[in-house]
This record gives C-alpha cells, structure tokens and sequence, in this order.
C-alpha cells in the first residue's frame, strides 16, 4: 500500500515585532517566495533574517521551505530550532509531526500530535494529519477514530473521508469505504484521488469493471496522473495482463522517475516475464533509493540464483538477515542456496535458525513492539509512491538532475578581471603579491591573449626575481597548461622562500588538474600549446609520476605551515576521496568546514562521503546544510537517495 497524502495549509504568523527593518525586509521576502514556490530563494532571505538569532520565526518558514525542497531532516532541525524559543508553536509542531512521520519516527510524531492537540483541541487538520500516520503504521481503527474526529469537527471535508475509507477497505469493510469514497466524490470538484482509491476498493472487491470505468473517468481527465497509471497497472498484473502492466508502469517511470512501489512492482512484472535481468536492474534500483529494503534483497537473491550467480545470492541473503534478523524465510531460503553450494553443515544451522527465530517471533508477539521495532521494521518495507510527475515539477529544485559527484577543488588563478569567483582566505602574512591571486572552484572562461600579455608584462620585471615573481608567473602558467614551466616555478619560489604556502598549495592543484588531464587523455605528456615560451612540449616524467600521495603531501604542509587555510583542507579532502581514504577525507573536511562555518561546497562533499560510506543519516543533513547553503544540486541527490 502505502500512498500517503499530506495537506500543507502554510499559516500566516502574526508574531512580527518592531526590532530591525532591515531584516524584517528579508523575512517578508522570504515568505513572499514562499508563496511564489521559489523555495530556493526563501532559503536565502531566511538565512539573512537568522543573522540576527532573535528572529527565530524564520525558523519555522524556513523548515517548510526546506521540508517542499525535499530536505526532511533540514526541516525537522529547524522547526526545532522554532520550538526551543517558543515550545508552543502551535504550526512548528504540527509541521514537525508531518516530518517526523516521513523520516519514520513515529514516536517523536505522536508527541507532537498531542502538544499540538494540547495546544488547539478544536483543529480538525491534526487529527487528519494523525490519522494518516496511522494509516501509514496499518492501525486502521485508531486512523477511523481519528478521522472521525476530523469531521465531526470539519464536516464535509473530503480528505478525512477519503482516508477513512482507505481505512475501511483495509478492513475490508467495502460497502462503507464505498460510503465514504461517494460522499468525497460528490462532495469536492476535484475527485481524482477518491476515485483513484475507490478503484483500488472496487479491485479489492473483485468489482474490476467498476474499477476499470473508475481509472478510465481518473486518465480522460488527465493522461498522466501517475496514481491513477499506477492503479490501473496493478490491475493488469492481478489479471495477468503483463504486457499490459508493464507498458502502465514504464510510463509510470517516465513521469515520476523515484517512484520506488512501481519500481518494484515493474521488477515483478519482469520476473513474470522472464526477464531476469531486467528485474535485477529494478530491484538494484530499488535497494538504492531504500537500502533497507528487504523484499528486495530477498527477491534479487532468488533472481541471482536462478541465473547461477550464488555467491550474489548469498550476499544479498547475508545483508537481509543483517538488516532483519527476523525474517523467517531468509534463513529457509539460504539454506536451500548453501544445499547448493555444497555447504551441507552451513544448510543445516540455517534450518536450525529458522525454527529458533519462528519460536521467537511467535513469543514476540504476545509482547508486542517497541517504538524503536516499530520504526525499524517499517523502514524495512517502506517505499516511496510518489505520485509528482516530473513534468509538473521541472521548475523544482529537487527534480533536477544532479549527478551525485564531488564539488570541484580550488585553484589559484591571476586576478585579471571579476571573474574571481569567492574572496579568498589569505594564509597569514606568507601570502606574497595576494592582490594578483584569486581562488576559484570552477573553470572561468579565461583570455589565452589576456594571460599572455600579463605573462610578457611580468617576464619584464627581470631584476626582481623573488619568490613572488615566481610564484604569480607559476599560477599563469599553470591556468595556461604550461606545466614544465609552472612546476619550475612553484620549485624556484619554495627554493627561495620554504614557508610559502602558496606555493605549496598552487603545486599541488597544478598537479591534481595535469593528473586529471592525464586521466582524460592518456597520451597528453605529448600534449602541444601555442606559444615561443615553451622549449619543450613535452611535460617531464617527474612530473607525470606526481601522485596522489604526493598531492597530499603538498597541501599537508600548506596547512602545517597555516593551520586556518579551509582551502587547503578542503582540496587535501578531495584529493583523499580521489585515493579512496574516505576517512581522512571526512577529517579534512571536518576542518574545513570549523574554519569556515558556511563553506556549502564542504558540506557538500562531506554528505557524498557520508552517504558512500553508508552514513546515511549525516550524509543527509549534510547534503540538506549545503542546500541551505546555496548548492542547489544537493536537493536532487537528497530526493534520490535520502528518502525513508
């Protein structure tokens, strides 16, 4: 099941005082973009208005922002913020609620339900809300009750019935859930969701013409509705229509690309179809989005172990029990698998596990749940039903496509223009001529002539060959690929001044960009620049042997020699992540981020980390602070892998 809807009413708050115009300016600016669903923006004006800790109901717009931009647990710490300074707020904790349930922990969500209800007993959205955290946990009385009170407190409102009768129809109360989808119907213009659900009443009834005539009304109105595509496909599967259903939920896709239940169910269909591999794409896909997932992995091991391939298999049984020690038929079916491994003593303890966990299992339920299980053992069989088509959201931030991959590292470039793209952090007093070095992270679209005519305009300071002619000629040669002459350059300067630390940062970002030139075309040492300065096209073998370690080695001492250097800390990390010590690049980049507390690219690439280490949880509040921060790409990779 589930297809959970959420109602946001975003409230107005009267909670505006008279201190500080200029920043009421950006709070008012903020809200005004949040009307306008430009989240992106609110995020800016918001974090301008929270320069002043005060005006902490920035907070709470800013979790809605955050919560429409995708990023659950950004939202949840800020509502929080709001509710340290007012505990009360009424709005933050019933929006906290929302959040909480959508990251599975229904504990926290119940609390907030009830200060919320403490605060306003007579507000029918709570109980709506409530209701629909029921229905996502199957307790389908409590959702009844719930819903009850919404409308004896809101008559008429469409939604609570509707949630009633999905309620009731897992109930199998058929004839009143029919009741109540009717009364939706009747009762609001838009009906698409009632009768997408009352199809699913009707398919459950066996009714499938009903069903059928249902979903039909649902597409003539609009070809695209995902929920009503996805229902209709699950009826042609049910009816063994599987050519049918699959045509249903590629479209499906197509139109909403993370929805992970039709993801799974296309892997069904392809089972049926014979189409192993296929099927394993899907449920790699699946596994992706919810790593915990267990029907997945047990299926894709059954998958694995029709097509030969028993050590998959294996593993894919091994990280189920891992995840759910108390899945009964994981141990029978790795039994079944290590029989044909000729593990016949490994065979023989599973069926032992089997019998002692189903004992288990039984005697645990007479006890009950825990909330932690509880939350658990949801994580472990949620999957997302997003119902947003793309197309309808290609304007948001977080159906963007972004390519899960680090930010780019910085370089020191000459200031010829305002092409610089951040002020840079000058390393103490050893930054020598700093107002001719810039620091960006991107490629800027630099003049070849411009470089050169700056290049001949210092060649001309011929009687001041000091560390910092040296160093400034270095970084030119180095943004015109001349890389003989750059690295002779950074060596002249660190011969005449040992302690500069530019030159050993600019070193080893000239050796990390011919190192990914090198990547790129294997073949460049033959690689051949314009210019009469060069006496040699050929880049040098010492240099082409400047490794990883070697890299890291240069920014280990530009840090030595200025410990407040972020930048060097954070290309020290990249470089590290490069040469997979993920580790130390998570501490590289813990530096980075203490010196400078608002370094979104950080952030960034920290959460990427995280995630790839399966730190799921911190790479995501990672990913939601760069968000925050500016780097928009974090949105998508939140939407696509952060998804409980």
């Amino acid at each position: 099941m589930k297809k959970v809807i959420l109602l946001f009413i975003l409230l107005t708050i009267n909670y505006l005082d008279g201190k500080a115009q200029f920043k009421e300016t950006y709070f008012e600016k903020g809200k005004r973009a949040i009307a306008a669903g430009d989240y992106a923006l609110a995020l800016e004006n918001f974090n301008y208005s929270l320069d002043d800790r005060s005006y902490f109901q920035a907070y709470f717009f800013r979790g809605y922002a955050k919560y429409n931009l995708g990023d659950l647990i950004g939202a949840e710490a800020d509502y929080t913020a709001c509710l340290k300074e007012i505990p009360n707020h009424q709005d933050a904790l019933f929006y906290r609620a929302i959040v909480r349930d959508q990251l599975s922990n229904f504990e926290g969500a119940f609390k907030d339900y009830e200060r919320a209800l403490h605060a306003d007993s007579l507000n029918s959205k709570i109980y709506l809300s409530r209701a629909i955290t029921l229905l996502s946990l199957e307790k389908f009385e409590a959702t009844i009750a719930d819903c009850n009170q919404a409308i004896r407190l809101k008559k008429g409102d469409a939604a609570s019935y509707v949630i009633r009768g999905i309620a009731k129809t897992e109930l199998e109360q058929f004839e009143a859930a029919l009741s109540d989808f009717n009364f939706a119907i009747n009762h609001k213009t838009d009906n698409s969701f009632a009768m997408v659900y009352r199809a699913e009443c009707y398919r459950k009834m066996e009714s499938f013409e009903e069903a059928r005539a249902d979903l039909k009304t649902v597409l003539q109105r609009d070809s695209n509705n995902v929920d009503g595509l996805y229902q209709l496909a699950i009826l042609e599967l049910e009816e063994n229509q599987l050519e049918k259903a699959l045509k249903l939920l590629d479209k499906v896709l197509k139109l909403s690309p993370y929805n992970t239940l039709a993801l799974f169910n296309r892997a069904i269909t392809k089972t049926k179809q014979k189409d192993l591999k296929g099927a394993l794409v899907d449920y790699d896909a699946v596994i992706v989005s919810n790593p915990k997932h267990i029907s997945s992995y047990f299926n894709r091991a059954l998958l694995k172990q029709e097509l030969g391939d028993l050590k998959g298999a294996l593993a894919d049984f091994n990280q189920l029990i891992e995840i759910q020690p108390n899945y009964v038929d994981a141990y029978g079916a790795r039994a079944q698998l290590k029989r044909q491994m000729k593990d016949l003593k490994g065979a023989a303890d599973d069926q032992q596990l089997a019998a002692q966990v189903r004992a288990n299992n039984i005697a645990a339920l007479d006890k009950g749940l825990s909330s932690e299980e509880v939350q658990e053992a949801m994580e472990t069989i949620k999957l997302s039903s997003d119902g947003s088509a793309v197309a309808e959201n290609s304007e948001k931030l977080q159906y963007q496509y972004a390519e899960a991959r680090l930010r780019p590292y910085y370089y020191l470039t000459p200031v010829l223009s305002t092409k610089v793209a951040e002020d840079y952090y000058q390393p103490s007093e050893l930054a020598i001529n700093s107002q001719l070095i810039g620091l960006m992270s991107e490629d800027g679209d630099w003049d070849m002539e411009q470089l050169k005519q700056q290049l001949d305009s210092l060649n001309k300071q011929k009687s001041d060959k000091s560390a910092a002619f040296y160093l400034n000629r270095a970084i030119l040669y180095s943004q015109m690929e001349w890389y003989n002459q750059a690295f002779l350059d950074y060596d002249s300067t660190l011969s005449l001044d040992p302690n500069n630390v530019l030159a050993y940062f600019g070193r080893a970002n000239t050796s990390l960009k011919l190192r990914e030139l090198l990547h790129t075309f294997p073949n460049v040492q033959e690689f051949k620049k314009e210019g009469d300065k060069i006496t040699s096209n050929r880049i040098e073998e010492e240099y082409l042997d400047y490794n990883y370690t070697n890299i890291i080695s240069d920014y280990k001492k530009a840090v030595s020699l200025d410990p407040q250097f972020s930048y060097a800390y954070y290309n020290m990390s990249f470089v590290q992540n490069k040469n997979e010590e993920y580790n130390a690049s998570l501490e590289s980049l813990h530096k980075a981020i203490a010196l400078k507390p608002n370094f979104g690219q950080a952030y960034f690439n920290r959460g990427l980390t995280y995630l790839y280490l399966k730190r799921t949880d911190q790479g995501c509040t990672d990913l939601g602070k760069a968000g925050e921060l500016g780097i928009k790409e974090a949105y998508n990779i939140i939407l696509r892998y952060c998804k409980k």
